[in-house]
């Protein structure tokens, strides 16, 4: 299989996009669109090794909606059969295989083994192919690695492609060039050729999630030469951390660690190093060790170990080294293999010239790193410079950087004890850089050797913490709250482990943990100042303990005590921001907070808690109707899970898919919820999915199904903005008054005094959806409009005209209906809201209006429009279509609006349907 080009998403996660492959996913979609209308078609998807073919066949999959997908692969069958594939065909669809003519079922059956008879006529097998695939009903046949398929069942495949001309079908073949194309000369192809120098640029930030150094970035990005599979096998085999340090491939591994085998093309490479004279050999491995790729210092180096230019030009000629205005490898790959293949003794005096040549061109940091890995055993003089500069990538928020350096100062560190001090510190670092796998060990590793009885106390919490950050399940909650309850001066006690550990019961802790809580007040009554962590706690232990004043009192403090500048992320978790933020009803300051904290973590590369902070972002963009940046940090926040190895969430894309109308995708992702809640005692999830369901239903105007979905009344803290108002408004539709009626006033507990554009805004749309209509109704409603006007969500206001709309065109007062109902239709349509797009629609025709793009006739589009509806269907973004088309982001997004009110779909993922529907193509296109 080859290596995809951007990091996967894994369950059932929204796909993961091709990261510069944008042109080749629209052209894909486009023919899928094209089977969607009954033009059948067979499609060649041609690249390199690792160009990323497999990850869109998985991609086009992930949209193929109503089509059955059937997967056919090389790799899935080792069978040796001549018609290996055909038998896997054959296996996917056994009811089309029984309706087949019976010449054609014989054959089959006897080609893949199931009955004795003479070969049959390989025109036969063909036509039963071709019948196996055409009767099947909307179907896509996704087959990978076709160059490796045997030469029968290719030859079958191709007999049948040239026949298929009509049906809901469409077959794609990955393959490298050659081979296949000759057999399949007629059919379409989608070529993949390298990356260019900006998408790798964009590949590495995906799949890093962390700032890379920028010298080391553009070595990369050479090194690469547009091959995904090298760039992302390079980011795997080395890990986030290194690379931010600008240290490259060079970090010692994590003890009993190896090096996975070398993909084929590396494998090659290391082969032909391998027979290098011992000079050359030498050469490239200071290339390999000197990540900059500064000709004067590998020169420099060379030459303190008695090497000559020549020496590195065997190499070159070897095809193993390029040497021009910088030094490249032929693959990135090679440098970690090269590095950890080399004997120790070699290493150590390439190392020692490196360092010497860092040193004259003035490059402390890397002459001090050089030196770390040139030194034989023990330098306590060098393990206190690596401390040093440990300290000050610390300070500076670079903790992977910090992390290694201390991890290398503890091996040369003399004295057992001062050994054992750095290496817990290194474990620290690992821990918050999001490397759990590296951080135990050490910590727990060197918290033996310390035998000191505070930092044994530590260490344990560390561990508690690390399993929370992993799971967030109720034993890990369970585990932090015993700790934190076994201090026996709780006025001394660590706040933030108080606090984490109240957030964690509110997460999934049991009943007993959360009544051991409620002891662990500080003192929530008490006047003067107090810092974030203090009041974050005050404000959570009074909401447990249903006090709403209380807690929005200190919620309100706690908000007012984070800093204005600085390092937002150092000792606060985003989750704990965000909780006070939605206590106090502050929309304003969640929405600066949550940017200001995701670039803050990415910047100083803290991934353990980054994805919690990305998570809670795209709630927070999704409440501002900013979808489109929603998935985007989901999409990060997944990545993020798989580099810490976190377990999976799905919480933020079951609720875009609830924003989105999307309802078997949210049946299937709250299924997924509730399995997560059973497994880990995870208890907030389900508010997360009653939210969801309300949101959809009540978007689809079903008040019943939203009222059903809130009936287990969740009181979490944290969910009162979102659930009590989708209660109310359910209710009030659904006839339960005295329901609606319950729901506000509890609202109006958490909201009583708070000024807000947010809460006022809730408050006013509550009340005059309870109150009669001839009893002022209408007032309360524009009220609620122009609050929410003041606040920094357009959804929001959205829905305020939406009520506003609905309640004037039951009064029959159909032109001021109209005024209202048309922007919030607009609104939806812009930010992909479908559902609550689809039910103002219904009002706005309704009312007698039309609502953009719903025209009579052909709808018509430019070809520019239609080429950016195809790129956007495909997955790509604004700015990649920008890139694509050669126009500005601006015109990108005035495109798409004018496709939207076209073609009146509400999210890029409709637009694949809509122009199939509409069938846009030849004369529906306006040229003018």
């Amino acid at each position: 299989m080859d290596g995809g080009p951007g990091p996967g998403g894994g369950g059932t996660a929204r796909r993961a996009r091709p990261v510069g492959r944008e042109e080749q996913s629209a052209l894909l979609a486009g023919h899928l669109a094209d089977a969607r209308r009954g033009r059948a078609g067979t499609v060649l998807v041609l690249g390199a090794a690792g160009a990323g073919k497999t990850l869109l066949l998985r991609e086009l999959a992930a949209t193929a909606g109503d089509f059955r997908t059937v997967r056919l692969s090389a790799a899935a069958d080792e069978t040796g059969s001549p018609h290996s594939a055909l038998e896997l065909l054959v296996r996917s669809l056994p009811a089309r295989v029984a309706a087949l003519p019976a010449p054609q079922r014989r054959a089959l059956a006897v080609v893949t083994g199931r009955e004795a008879g003479a070969p049959p006529d390989a025109l036969l097998v063909g036509l039963a192919v071709e019948g196996l695939l055409s009767g099947a009903g909307p179907l896509l046949c996704l087959v990978d690695d076709a160059d490796r398929l045997d030469p029968a069942s290719l030859r079958a495949l191709a007999s049948a492609a040239r026949r298929l001309r009509e049906g809901r079908l469409l077959l794609v073949l990955a393959a490298r060039p050659g081979r296949v194309e000759d057999a399949f000369g007629g059919s379409a192809r989608v070529l993949l050729p390298p990356l260019d120098h900006v998408a790798a640029h964009r590949l590495l930030d995906a799949l890093v999630e962390v700032p890379v150094e920028p010298h080391l970035r553009e070595q990369l990005v050479a090194e690469s030469r547009g091959d995904p599979a090298a760039l992302c096998g390079f980011v795997d085999l080395v890990g986030p951390a290194a690379l931010a340090s600008g240290l490259g491939a060079l970090a010692p591994a994590p003890p009993g660690t190896d090096l996975p085998a070398p993909a084929a093309p590396v494998r090659g490479l290391l082969e032909r190093a391998g027979r290098l004279a011992p000079p050359a050999r030498t050469a490239l491995l200071a290339a390999a060790a000197e990540p900059t790729g500064d000709p004067a210092s590998l020169r420099s180096a060379l030459r303190v170990v008695g090497l000559r230019p020549d020496d590195l030009t065997a190499a070159a000629d070897g095809g193993l080294v390029e040497v021009g205005a910088r030094v490249l490898l032929a693959d990135p790959r090679l440098r970690p293999h090269l590095h950890r293949g080399a004997a120790p003794a070699e290493r150590r005096r390439v190392h020692a010239a490196l360092a010497l040549a860092a040193q004259r061109r003035d490059d402390p940091d890397r002459a001090a790193w050089h030196r770390a890995l040139a030194a034989p055993g023990p330098d306590d003089g060098i393990a206190r410079d690596l401390e040093e500069r440990a300290g000050a990538a610390a300070d500076r928020g670079a903790v992977g950087t910090a992390a290694l350096l201390l991890e290398r100062a503890a091996a040369l560190t003399g004295s057992p004890a001062d050994a054992a001090d750095r290496q817990w510190r290194a474990g620290r670092a690992w821990q918050e850089s999001g490397d759990a796998a590296r951080a135990r060990p050490a910590i727990a590793g060197a918290a033996l050797r310390l035998r000191d009885a505070g930092r044994a106390a530590r260490t344990g919490a560390l561990m508690a913490r690390m399993d929370y950050d992993q799971r967030h399940g109720r034993r890990e909650v369970d585990r932090l709250v015993e700790l934190v309850a076994a201090d026996r001066e709780p006025a001394r006690a660590d706040v933030e482990a108080r606090l984490r550990a109240v957030v964690g019961t509110m997460i999934s802790g049991s009943p007993s943990a959360r009544d051991r809580l409620l002891t662990l007040a500080t003192d929530p009554a008490r006047e003067g100042p107090a810092g974030f962590a203090e009041a974050a706690l005050d404000a959570l232990l009074a909401a447990a303990a249903d006090r709403p004043a209380l807690a929005v009192t200190c919620a309100e403090r706690a908000v007012a005590s984070l800093p204005r500048a600085g390092d937002l992320s150092a000792d606060v978790d985003f989750m704990w921001i965000h909780l006070v933020c939605v206590l106090s009803w502050d929309e304003a300051a969640l929405v600066r907070l949550a940017r200001r904290y995701v670039d803050e973590v990415r910047s100083r590369g803290r991934l353990a808690q980054a994805g919690l902070a990305y998570n809670y972002a795209a709630v927070i963009e999704m409440h501002a109707g900013r979808l489109g940046e929603a998935e985007e940090l989901s999409r990060r926040a997944r990545r993020v899970r798989e580099l810490t190895g976190a377990r999976e969430n799905h919480r933020v894309d079951l609720l875009l898919a609830a924003w989105r109308g999307e309802g078997s995708r949210v049946a299937d992702l709250a299924r997924a919820c509730r399995g997560l809640a059973a497994e880990n005692g995870e208890t907030r999830v389900l508010a997360t999915v009653a939210y969801a369901q309300a949101l959809l239903h009540n978007g689809s105007g079903r008040w019943s199904a939203a009222a059903r979905a809130l009936a287990p009344e969740r009181r979490d803290t944290g969910f009162a903005p979102f659930l009590l108002p989708e209660e109310v408004e359910a209710a009030v539709r659904a006839g339960d008054l005295d329901r609606a009626r319950r729901a506000h006033r509890r609202l109006q507990e958490w909201i009583a005094g708070v000024r807000t554009p947010w809460a006022r805004g809730l408050d006013l749309r509550c009340r005059a959806l309870l109150l009669d209509p001839a009893g002022g109704a209408e007032d309360l409603h524009r009220e609620a409009v122009a609050v929410s006007a003041e606040g920094e969500s357009s959804t929001q206001l959205a829905r305020a005209r939406l009520l506003l709309g609905e309640h004037l065109r039951r009064a029959r007062r159909h032109v001021a209906a109209r005024r209202e109902l048309g922007p919030a239709h607009e609104t939806f349509t812009a930010v992909g809201a479908a559902a609550f797009a689809a039910r103002a629609a219904r009002e706005l025709r309704a009312a007698g209006g039309v609502p953009r793009g719903a025209g009579e006739g052909a709808v018509r589009l430019t070809a520019q429009q239609v080429a950016v509806a195809r790129l956007a269907a495909g997955g790509a973004t604004s700015k990649d279509i920008a890139a694509t088309l050669v126009v500005s982001p601006r015109t990108v997004h005035a495109h798409l609006r004018a496709v939207f009110a076209t073609l009146d779909v509400t999210s890029r993922r409709a637009l694949g349907d809509a122009l199939a529907e509409h069938g846009i193509a030849g004369e529906d296109v306006d040229r003018a």
